[in-house]
């Protein structure tokens, strides 16, 4: 179960660009039970867009296919299908769920399972509940080293943040709240952030008084690269929550303030924790 408000944009290559706060301020985004409006992560500008567009298509399960060469529509008009068989000018035939058809584009869904690789490189586990968590290990900015994959037996909620978010702010003292009530029951959170400026974050943590495990994600020790981990974790706005059950399994995904949201986390909590 996907629970969110969308923010758009995704790192994909390149490090996160800090949006601008008006920007950040105009985004309104509501889906599901959320209402919240997450800061949106900027794509630097890339050689290669037409790619990343579809590596993140990918990412979320669908495939874009861009400039198949299909012509003829005037003024831009489309025409959509629910099911589709393809032929590609080199006769390679595969069947699809849905197509859109614009006057110099062909949009094709795939599911995700059928997609082997995406130039030459495997896709990561979906990022879904029911999904095992990507195990990572990062050192958080007191020095001290969490893995993954080491806090089984624990509920843990991974929070992608960063200080120039004011969404992502408004969170904090929730996040306070449920370490000093929860640790010691068995909950760990672990909050990584995508500020690029490690040491301002350093200065930000101390100066918020976080007790809870921060984890600067483009700040770690060459044997600890996480430069990769919004990609793995099909990052495209923050706040991004996963809370993850004792055995390792991803509960749910929750993007937005959950405070701004009044979304009641804790309820999830005491439930993961009472199926231990």
């Amino acid at each position: 179960m996907r629970t969110n408000v969308r923010g758009s944009g995704s790192r994909l290559a390149a490090p996160l660009a800090r949006p601008s706060a008006a920007r950040c301020a105009r985004r309104n985004f509501s889906l599901s039970s959320l209402r919240s409006e997450p800061c949106p992560l900027e794509i630097p500008t890339c050689r290669s867009n037409v790619f990343r567009a579809a590596q993140r298509a990918l990412l979320s399960g669908l495939l874009l296919c861009c400039a198949v060469g299909v012509g003829g529509r005037a003024g831009g008009a489309e025409e959509e299908r629910k099911e589709a068989r393809v032929v590609l000018s080199d006769g390679t035939a595969f069947d699809v769920t849905a197509t859109r058809v614009a006057q110099d584009q062909v949009l094709l869904v795939l599911p995700r399972a059928r997609v082997a690789s995406v130039d030459g490189k495997p896709l990561s586990d979906s990022i879904a509940a029911g999904a095992p968590a990507p195990d990572f290990t990062g050192v958080d900015v007191a020095g001290v080293s969490h893995t993954l994959s080491q806090l089984r037996g624990r509920v843990v909620l991974i929070k992608f943040w960063a200080t120039w978010c004011p969404h992502c702010r408004v969170d904090i003292p929730l996040m306070k709240d449920l370490f000093t009530r929860y640790h010691d029951k068995g909950v760990e959170i672990l909050a990584c952030s995508v500020d690029q400026n490690p040491d301002q974050l350093k200065q930000f943590v101390r100066e918020h008084e976080m007790s809870y495990p921060v984890i600067s994600v483009y700040g770690q020790p060459k044997e600890h690269d996480l430069s990769e981990l919004p990609i793995r974790y099909d990052m495209e706005g923050v706040p991004n929550y996963f809370l993850i059950g004792a055995d390792g399994v991803i509960v749910k995904r929750l993007s937005g303030s959950l405070v701004e949201a009044h979304y009641d986390i804790e309820q999830d909590v005491n439930k993961l924790l009472a199926a231990r």
